[in-house]
């Protein structure tokens, strides 16, 4: 080899490696906010071995611990992760599956597919429903290997515009909390016996801005927004969350665990619009926005309710314009029963007593 190729080499062997040495520092700074998460812990602990060099923010379970117990003596775990050997994959997310050591890997990994593909359509619309923009029904990932007794069932890559905290963070947490609604007892036998569907394209356009439903931001939000804006009484905010505190009671809505936040309608879509359009109107401090249907805004609560199929609520202000209502006044006819009227009623007199 002549003295000039060696130097050739040299000099891209050096350029490479800072290059290489760039493009890490690069991920390391983006996963690193994840320090600062109340929910995620660094650990890159695989049973009790250290793996380095390999970046794991691991997810805690609603009771605290880094691992959710499945079937088998198998256990999950739900993180984003940074691996500087595999560069290409850059952040990624999703669930792996810690193997028992007394069962053969091959019956494991195919249990772990077989609860993914019976699952996954579950996963995939919540995820869907919870940001506007994204689409993840062609986004998973499959794995091509089992490490150390340790299989991903899927996996997902964060794209480069997406932010980790606002996407890879909350999309992990969608995914172990239906991860584990499908554990609770009643609920995998049932899930398990389904006929497995096949996942088509949600058609939706990719936007840059990642819009939420369903998150404790989006809640705190509807808040602010109620709490500042001159268009309402001074306490609208808090009059909201009793509003909701009190359809809870009357189970009007029921908290749906698999969401950050969000709540599922035991009413109808019609009767529900009624209440809420009338509890608009009475926060609503112009006349005008009190006695016009259509200056209703639904905003506030189509981005933290779905309904009883678990969809979203967007066609409320289709559903309620169908309805004859006449100012602030609301009859027994625009409602199905009279259990609901007086439920309405108790409602609005309890938030209003003195209009």
């Amino acid at each position: 080899m002549s003295a000039t190729n060696k130097t050739v080499r040299e000099e891209i062997k050096a350029i490479t490696n800072e290059l290489v040495k760039t493009c890490i520092n690069r991920y390391i700074e983006r996963i690193s906010v994840l320090d600062n998460h109340p929910d995620f812990v660094c650990d890159n602990h695989v049973r009790d071995k250290v793996v380095d060099p390999i970046i794991m923010y691991k997810l805690r379970n609603d009771g605290g611990a880094l691992s959710l117990k499945a079937r088998g003596g198998r256990e999950y775990e739900f993180l984003v992760e940074f691996d500087p050997y595999n560069l290409a994959y850059g952040i990624y997310f999703g669930c792996r599956c810690t193997l028992n050591t007394y069962t053969r890997i091959a019956s494991q990994v195919e249990v772990c597919n077989d609860e993914w593909q019976h699952i996954g359509r579950y996963v995939i619309e919540a995820l869907n429903n919870t940001f506007v923009d994204l689409d993840f029904s062609q986004r998973e990932i499959p794995t091509d290997n089992v490490s150390d007794r340790t299989y991903w069932p899927f996996w997902f890559r964060l794209s480069e515009e997406e932010d980790v905290e606002e996407v890879a963070a909350l999309a992990t947490k969608i995914i172990r909390n239906v991860y584990q609604w499908f554990f609770e007892k009643g609920n995998y036998k049932q899930i398990m016996q389904e006929p497995v569907e096949k996942r088509a394209k949600s058609g939706r356009p990719k936007d840059s801005a990642v819009r939420v439903r369903y998150t404790i931001d989006c809640y705190n939000r509807i808040i602010d927004k109620l709490t500042t804006s001159k268009k309402y009484c001074d306490n609208a905010g808090e009059k909201f969350k009793l509003f909701i505190h009190l359809m809870e009671k009357y189970g009007i809505i029921t908290s749906v665990p698999i969401y950050e936040k969000c709540w599922m309608l035991e009413w109808s879509i019609t009767d529900f619009s009624q209440l809420y359009s009338l509890f608009y109107r009475k926060i609503a401090v112009d006349i005008e926005r009190r006695n016009s249907k259509d200056t209703i805004e639904w905003a506030y609560v189509t981005p933290i309710i779905v309904s009883k199929d678990m969809r979203n609520i967007s066609y409320i202000k289709a559903e309620y314009n169908k309805i004859n209502v006449d100012g602030t006044r609301l009859t027994y006819e625009d409602v199905r029963s009279e259990e609901v009227f007086r439920c309405i009623t108790s409602i609005i007199n309890t938030l209003f007593p003195d209009k």
